[in-house]
């Protein structure tokens, strides 16, 4: 998948957009995604990349780590996923 595939299956998830701090500063905002790191919850927002790509692939190697899942909506309508090389797929959340 190209860097503009994986920002639109981020999108599957809820909003997200490209953000820009300043000149070669650019980061993903992804509204309500957070990753599940044993008990804890993780907001990701990872910054440094030089260009949007970068920005996007680095956004999409912390969604995918295969250790953790994502949840989103934590404090509302929770629901968490996992990407399964193909799509999305909602699984049972683990209990801690």
């Amino acid at each position: 998948m190209d860097w503009q595939q994986k920002f639109e299956a981020c999108q599957a998830l809820g909003d997200i957009s490209l953000r820009m701090r300043k000149v070669g500063d650019w980061y993903v905002n992804h509204q309500n995604i957070e990753r599940r790191e044993g008990s804890c919850l993780s907001g990701g927002c990872v910054s440094g990349a030089k260009t949007p790509e970068e920005a996007v692939e680095k956004h999409w190697l912390w969604l995918i780590c295969p250790s953790y899942y994502i949840v989103k909506n934590a404090f509302t309508d929770r629901r968490a996923f996992r990407w399964n090389g193909f799509m999305w797929t909602e699984i049972e959340e683990e209990r801690y």
